[in-house]
């Protein structure tokens, strides 16, 4: 791809301030014009005794398609020498995580680690920062993703791209997109922050990285099924999902966490509220568009290197997950707040280190999940939680990003993150035309979120 000529930003961080507070204009066309793209690979070739990944149970069970997250900076730079650095570090990065430079191996029960590279795209945007993080809309975010993240595999079989965004006041927003089939979203934080310490060159940054957890958990057994938590059709069913970010700041968490509490001494964790509440709201649409829906399905991905006994590393790279299930039969026009917060509060509590030792059961469990979403009587919705994972940590030695965003589609799928204070919870949902309008005008939902709120 033939390379633009490289210009130098000398904004300050004071003028990128100035324009946050003076621009306040909804984004509908955004220029993006790719400066450069090339194809790096570990800096040392990988040894022949590690040229060869078994995929786990896990990693078949996990959805299909990328992972994506953006992480927005103020930082403004010659763009040519901190470039370079990115380059080369990146570079060295893959030496430690070199699996994500390899490419899936024909019956996809494998990754073959030959040093074919990473995509590494570099683009300069024709707006300033703040028009994008002021009135986020997913797909003017999702311009500045080097690939679309439903996308089973691209075309050359990538497992990690990412693009580096220069905006016109300066801001940069690193996207980056990886497949799902060897990392989680955990693991998305953790290669972010062992890149971003070696660019600032951090002599720990690479400390603890564990790689192959595969023996922990049964191998991926080819049986020819497709039990992902998601289909595989994700590319053609995403212009019909209406996806939304609702933002609930941290009174409106406190406020939910009091209105879902049920008979239980405590309160529920934040996550088990605002969960519940979209879960109630969602319901709710389900109902009024559909009058055939009779059972509801909540089913939460939870990170289990904490919850294991004893517990991984934190810095352990793969597919590491529970996905609990919480069921509720239609309730009418009426939707019990506190039950539907003692079922989710139930169904996560099963995520204990026992049900590692039924694993070998999990692929006819999400075979049965699979055929029950595609059931015309049961309403579904898949939530993620990415709160308090550490996106809000990478620093690649320009200082801490301002915002991370998220810009899948997916149906019936709500991704919850951190806000940018760090205190509130923002929810990415996407849902059906019909059933999203029904949550845009339910007022005890209105009342307690912020339908789009400012970065």
């Amino acid at each position: 791809m033939p390379k633009e000529s490289i210009y130098n930003i000398h904004s300050t961080n004071q003028s990128i301030h100035q324009l946050d507070q003076d621009s306040d204009r909804k984004i509908e066309i955004m220029e993006v014009t790719i400066v450069s793209k090339e194809r790096i690979t570990p800096s040392n070739s990988t040894p022949q005794s590690h040229r060869y990944h078994k995929l786990s149970l896990l990693d078949k069970l996990a959805p299909h398609g990328y992972t994506p997250v953006l992480l927005f900076y103020t930082t403004t730079f010659e763009l040519e020498e901190r470039y370079n650095k990115l380059r080369a570090s990146l570079a060295e990065t893959l030496n430690h995580v070199y699996q994500l430079a390899g490419r899936v191996g024909a019956k996809q029960s494998s990754i073959m680690c030959n040093d074919q590279g990473v995509d590494l795209i570099r683009t300069k945007v024709g707006e300033d920062m703040s028009n994008v993080t002021k009135h986020p809309r997913i797909e003017i975010l999702r311009q500045l993703l080097p690939v679309k993240p439903e996308t089973t595999l691209d075309e050359d079989g990538v497992i990690l791209a990412l693009q580096i965004n220069t905006f016109a006041c300066g801001g940069t927003a690193v996207g980056l997109c990886i497949n799902h089939v060897i990392a989680d979203g955990w693991s998305l934080a953790v290669f972010l922050n062992t890149w971003a310490g070696i660019n600032r060159d951090d002599k720990e940054a690479t400390k603890g990285i564990v790689l192959d957890s595969t023996s922990i958990f049964p191998e991926c057994r080819d049986n020819g099924r497709d039990v992902s938590m998601l289909p595989l059709n994700l590319e053609a069913q995403a212009p019909k999902i209406e996806s939304r970010r609702f933002v609930f700041n941290e009174d409106q968490v406190m406020g939910i966490k009091e209105k879902m509490m049920g008979n239980y001494i405590l309160l529920p964790s934040r996550i088990e509220a605002v969960s519940s509440f979209v879960w109630a709201t969602v319901m709710k649409a389900h109902q009024e568009t559909n009058m055939n829906v009779k059972t509801h399905v909540m089913t939460s991905a939870i990170n289990m290197r904490k919850r294991m006994k004893p517990p991984l590393p934190p810095q352990t790279i793969g597919n590491v997950f529970h996905v609990s299930k919480a069921c509720l039969h239609s309730q009418g026009a009426i939707v019990d707040y506190k039950l539907v917060t003692e079922r989710v509060q139930k169904s996560l509590s099963t995520a204990e280190d026992g049900y590692s030792k039924m694993m070998v059961e999990l692929d006819e469990y999400f075979r049965r999940l699979g055929e029950e979403e595609k059931r015309e009587d049961v309403g579904m919705l898949k939530v993620s939680s990415w709160c308090r994972f550490p996106f809000y940590e990478v620093d690649f030695g320009w200082g801490k990003p301002i915002w991370v965003a998220n810009a899948i589609k997916a149906m019936n799928v709500a991704i919850f993150m951190d806000s940018g204070d760090e205190k509130g919870i923002e929810a990415w949902v996407g849902l059906s035309e019909e059933c999203m309008l029904k949550v845009e005008k339910n007022q005890d939902f209105l009342a307690h979120v912020s339908l789009c709120q400012s970065v």
